[in-house]
């Protein structure tokens, strides 16, 4: 058995939570309710120096900050260490409690800040090793000059730390000072290596999805799992790269290339276990719904990982635009945050130079230095998640002294870990890995008999007390996506740019590109394994070498694009190529294309006939809202004979809909209810616990029964164990590809429900609709009221931002101080303007356009940009939230990125000196 050190009853969490809360109330109410001094004194004392002169030891030269009206940053420097310096003082004064917790998260320390309810948390963040791997590129792989970057970076926050109690750097620490000896440490240059794994680990793929598959089989057939994850439609939803193929002489990608290519090929396909076919699942469902939950535990710092992770991004030629030179946009979509994900500034050297070479702005994240998503003076870039496969699970055969290949046993790697908690005793973890990555399994005591009736074929080992599981993953191994940064910050045509991206290896995004020269461009980078056997949809079995990784796709082999005869290009999570022309295997579980396709047809329909494309225009594609599964279903529901004169109120909303989710529409609400409702009759009853969502019960039979319902063989209460952000069905665009043939049957197992005291049995598609319209129209009757002309899909459909720490639960008084919200939204799930929700879940907002820019190339200082939130992680500044109301409606803000319209939007200047 591993040592194993399980998390505390869920009892203490909860207690030490309300503890911290009711003493943070007591702090900010004493504070901002009853003017006391300490209160007053600790909320303000923490808020960042914006005009004047400070003295920075370890500058060399003078700094300037000029903050524009909403306090974004734009920092000139004569040389590239201050620069990155100042950069890394001015996220401190705005943002450090965000860096201090992300990296608490990256090295699973989180329990050294709020005790022992996150010792299970720490346990599998150090089980991965993120840390481990962050200290290895720092020291073996990333160049001297991007260490160099990252050690200024570093001393600019140790500049802005040095001397200041823990209160007066953010008002959460003097929170945690009344329950913890909590000490604030220095900075390193791996704490903001460090925070790429955790971006890799939100974007890292289908890992869900392969848990899903396995949980799937204890009650569904390979047929109907397979019915549930149907292939890319890509004859109605193009991929980003419609031509080209890899030359078969030069192994190269030519984009120029024509024809089908060879077929993947690489592995079985959907539905299939690579591990064989063999007895009962029950034992596996079991284990991986406990890694599931093990999961759903560790902060999804990006948002619910499988859905909503994301983005749009899409970029047009200046022979279809207005101003004659590209326009970008860019919008990812992550997990609303207080504050956002995103930290808005510039990064200028005062005269570029070859020893002085940034003039970059745009979209940065608290505790990296450079920029992620912007522009220079030459070129302008977005990403959205490419979606690779890149992580696949292995069953493990283990015994006391190791575990097997190839009928052969291997001793594990085996290191110690201590996690120190506030307020506890230190906890000894131990992790064992494999020649394919870390036992996961470990870390669960319901995972310690992983695999005890796993589907396996006749060759594969005696099961004994269970397999193990185990994890391969490319962010586990040491890679050079920090220098990417860099150097795509000072790219400066598309032949650089592409040098950088090569080293773009994890996580593996969707690169567009546009100059000041007219290109524009696409690249798909990263480090995507290929398997010699297997597709990466199920776990595969690690006791047989022939399911080893065999290597990576090379970069000269990756898709790309420069200047399609098209005129654009789009990257909407969709398929990157058809597989037809393409011989490698990128994943099996692309984004489905819904946004994608529509971002298409707005640029064609604008475009047609000679029309031109103005940065307005795409500000307002950036806001659509149309549904695509509504254009399928609606004209069904409205043929529907309705008898309840209620039920009909409700149906008569839909007649005349435009299939647009604005906040006021009413027809958007209770179609959406119907589509929630539709999913949960046909598919989402049918599905094992442990997918669907805590708090959904339903009477099904026990999943090992055989034979008829009766008195020995009776129906029992099963409720759903998932979150309901991760549960399914979610209704994203898989699900509107898995319905799209069913609509054109009027008889499927699918349709069929049992019936109940007040309902009937269905059997029919029209019978289920009936029922899911009745349903959803008491549905809203119960949240939105009886009077159908007061409903609104902005009252259903709501953003609350919340303070990912302490503004997460407790009493209605934190929230107040804390969170911010609600905003009634529009958009929604795979909508343009993707506000997501999940529909086994609910109708809260999960995930958001996390930020939004348009890119007028060429002519910069005519972009338009805007953020989630606002500049400040403080609560109470005036910059905390003030973006917020603006993105609700899908406004933009002036984006100076020249020095003169600098120097004109500039509110406050602060000076930093040697």
């Amino acid at each position: 058995m591993p040592s194993n050190t399980s998390a505390p009853p869920a009892k203490k969490k909860g207690r030490r939570a309300r503890l911290l809360l009711v003493l943070l109330v007591l702090v900010l109410v004493a504070g901002v309710g009853a003017g006391g001094y300490w209160g007053v004194s600790t909320v303000r004392g923490s808020f960042p120096q914006a005009t004047g002169e400070i003295r920075l030891d370890s500058l060399s030269g003078q700094v300037e900050v000029k903050r524009d009206a909403q306090g974004i940053p734009q920092i000139y420097a004569d040389n590239e260490t201050d620069l990155f310096r100042a950069q890394g003082y001015v996220q401190a004064q705005d943002r450090f409690y965000e860096m201090d917790v992300r990296r608490h998260v990256t090295a699973g320390r989180l329990s050294e800040m709020f005790g022992e309810g996150q010792v299970e948390t720490d346990s599998f963040l150090r089980t991965l090793g993120w840390r481990r791997v962050a200290q290895e590129e720092y020291d073996k792989v990333l160049s001297a000059e991007t260490k160099k970057y990252l050690q200024a970076y570093a001393e600019g926050v140790n500049a802005y730390l040095k001397d200041r109690e823990p209160g007066d750097v953010s008002v959460e620490y003097a929170a945690l000072a009344l329950t913890n000896d909590y000490a604030i440490e220095p900075w390193t240059p791996v704490d903001s290596v460090a925070w790429l794994k955790a971006m890799a680990w939100d974007l890292r793929g289908n890992m869900q999805d392969e848990i899903d598959r396995s949980l799937l089989t204890s009650r569904l057939t390979p047929a109907q799992i397979k019915q549930l994850y149907p292939e890319y439609p890509y004859a109605l939803h193009q991929p980003i790269v419609d031509g080209g193929k890899v030359d078969g002489s030069t192994g190269k990608f030519d984009p120029a290339g024509g024809g089908d290519g060879d077929d993947p090929g690489t592995g079985e396909t959907p539905g299939t276990d690579p591990a064989g076919s063999g007895d009962s699942s029950q034992g596996m469902s079991s284990q991986l719904a406990a890694l599931s939950e093990v999961l759903d535990g560790v902060p999804a710092l990006l948002g619910p990982n499988g859905n909503g992770i994301g983005s749009n991004s899409w970029v047009v030629a200046g022979k279809y635009t207005t101003s004659g030179k590209p326009l970008l946009a860019n919008d990812p979509h992550l997990a609303p945050q207080l504050p956002s994900l995103w930290y808005q500034m510039g990064l200028h050297c005062r005269s570029v130079s070859a020893t002085c070479r940034y003039d970059v702005s745009g979209y940065t994240f608290s505790g990296m230095p450079g920029v992620i998503i912007g522009h220079n003076d030459k070129i302008a870039w977005g990403l959205t998640n490419l979606g690779a496969d890149v992580t696949d699970l292995y069953l493990e055969k283990i015994g006391p002294d190791g575990y097997l290949v190839d009928g052969k046993v291997k001793p594990f790697t085996v290191r110690e870990e201590t996690i120190k908690v506030a307020g506890g005793a230190d906890r000894k973890i131990t992790v064992r890995s494999t020649e394919h990555g870390p036992l996961v399994s470990d870390r669960s005591t319901e995972l310690e008999t992983v695999g005890q009736k796993a589907p396996v074929g006749n060759a594969a080992p005696d099961r004994g007390t269970g397999y193990g599981v185990s994890l391969q993953w490319t962010a586990l191994q040491p890679g050079k996506s920090m220098d990417a940064i860099f150097a795509i910050d000072r790219a400066k045509d598309f032949d650089t740019f592409r040098a950088a991206a090569r080293n773009f290896e994890v996580p593996s995004q969707n690169l567009i590109y546009a100059d000041t020269e007219g290109h524009i461009g696409y690249q798909s980078p990263g480090k995507i394994p290929q398997r010699t056997k297997g597709d990466g949809t199920l776990p595969a079995p690690g006791w047989d070498s022939s399911y080893r990784w065999k290597g990576y796709i090379p970069f000269e082999k990756l898709p790309y694009e420069l200047d399609p005869e098209r005129g654009y290009i789009v990257t909407a999570n969709q398929a990157v190529i058809d597989p037809k022309k393409y011989p490698d295997l990128l994943t099996k579980d692309w984004g489905y294309g819904s946004r994608s396709q529509r971002i298409n047809d707005l640029i064609e329909s604008k475009t047609k006939d000679g029309g031109k494309i103005s940065p307005d225009d795409m500000r307002t594609m950036q806001t659509d809202n149309r549904s695509e599964i509504a254009t399928l279903l609606n004209p069904l529901l409205l043929k529907i004979d309705i008898a309840d004169p209620h039920v009909r109120e409700a149906q008569k909303l839909l007649e005349g809909w435009d299939y647009t989710q604005e906040p006021d529409s009413a027809a958007a609400a209770y179609f959406n209810a119907v589509w929630r409702n539709v999913l949960k009759l046909s598919f989402g009853n049918k599905l094992p616990k442990e997918v669907r969502a805590e708090g959904d019960c339903v009477n099904v039979r026990p999943a090992d029964a055989t034979g008829p319902v009766d008195e020995q063989n009776k129906l029992v209460r099963e409720c759903g164990q998932r979150d309901p952000d991760s549960a399914q069905p979610d209704g994203g665009d898989r699900w509107y590809e898995v319905v799209r043939p069913l609509l054109k049957q009027e008889k499927s197992e699918w349709w069929a429900t049992p019936g109940s005291r007040t309902d009937q049995a269905t059997e029919t598609r029209d019978q289920l609709l009936a029922r899911a319209m009745k349903d959803a129209r008491w549905e809203l009757t119960a949240k939105l009221g009886k009077d159908v002309s007061t409903w609104s899909w902005g009252r259903l459909h709501q953003l609350t931002l919340k303070n990912q720490t302490l503004g997460t639960a407790g009493p209605g008084v934190v929230q107040q101080l804390l969170n911010r919200g609600p905003w009634n939204l529009g958009g929604g799930e795979a909508a343009v303007d993707a506000t997501g929700w999940n529909a086994a879940g609910g109708y809260e907002v999960i995930w958001v356009p996390s930020m939004r820019m348009v890119v007028n190339v060429g002519d910069w200082d005519k972009s338009r940009w805007i953020n989630l939130t606002g500049a400040s992680g403080h609560a109470f500044h005036s910059h905390y939230t003030d973006q917020t109301d603006a993105w609700a409606k899908g406004e933009l803000y002036d984006w100076a990125h020249g020095r003169a319209a600098v120097d004109a939007a500039t509110k406050d200047t602060l000076v930093l000196k040697p």
